[in-house]
């Protein structure tokens, strides 16, 4: 898909999920409540997409193989400074680290813990869409 047919349209999002059947499920329910989905499997493809087109908003995993979530809300930072991003994981329990809080920190704009509620995603991506001023952590 060129960056000319990501932007037509809807409101876009860069959904950027290692795990397929997450993907699929959550741009499944993104393009159902109206937006436009284009998918990442990792970070360096997410990447590569972000050279030359600015999404509406990005959604990341945090735990991925080439190119976690950390690096890539990095590089949405750094290249386009006001797209929002929200950062999701599932954690792991052999980690002391709290990563989502790591996102926060770095200027992810809500940080969503896995397994979530649907309903409370989508308000979180509106809230945030619609510049909301507090942090939407779920």
């Amino acid at each position: 898909m060129s960056a000319t047919e990501m932007q037509s349209g809807s409101t876009t999002i860069l959904l950027v999920e290692d795990d397929e059947t997450v993907r699929d499920a959550l741009s499944l329910m993104l393009e159902r409540a109206g937006y436009t989905v284009t998918a990442a499997e990792n970070g360096l493809i997410a990447a590569g997409l972000l050279e030359d087109w600015q999404p509406n908003l990005v959604i990341t995993d945090i735990f991925m193989p080439d190119g976690d979530g950390i690096e890539t809300l990095n590089l949405v930072k750094r290249r386009w400074p006001s797209t929002p991003v929200i950062a999701i994981s599932g954690g792991s329990p052999m980690l002391r680290i709290d990563y989502l809080q790591v996102a926060d920190d770095f200027g992810a704009a809500a940080t969503v813990a896995k397994p979530f509620v649907g309903e409370q995603f989508l308000a979180t991506i509106a809230q945030v869409l619609a510049g909301g001023a507090a942090k939407a952590n779920l």
